[in-house]
């Protein structure tokens, strides 16, 4: 689990370096959208190990529950509005 929130926190650190004016919770968003995309990248490569995309799959989804319970839902995008 360490090793998820790492990569997470990670990925969030290079948002806010590219990023600064983004504000936390955007930020921890983008960072859960470049995993994800992270995620089908790997899924499309046939050549990773099984298992490792199976890694991925489940920090994704982690990733995933974590944002749905961060943005407030007064906040939080119709369904197919971005």
């Amino acid at each position: 689990m360490y090793k998820i929130i790492d990569y997470y926190r990670e990925k969030t650190l290079e948002v806010c370096r590219t990023a600064p004016s983004a504000d936390s919770l955007k930020a921890a968003i983008l960072a859960g959208i470049i995993v994800a995309d992270e995620l089908f990248k790997l899924k499309e490569n046939p050549s990773q190990p099984p298992a490792v995309a199976e890694e991925v799959a489940l920090i994704a989804e982690r990733l995933i529950r974590q944002l749905a319970g961060a943005v407030p839902q007064d906040e939080a995008p119709e369904d197919g509005e971005i």
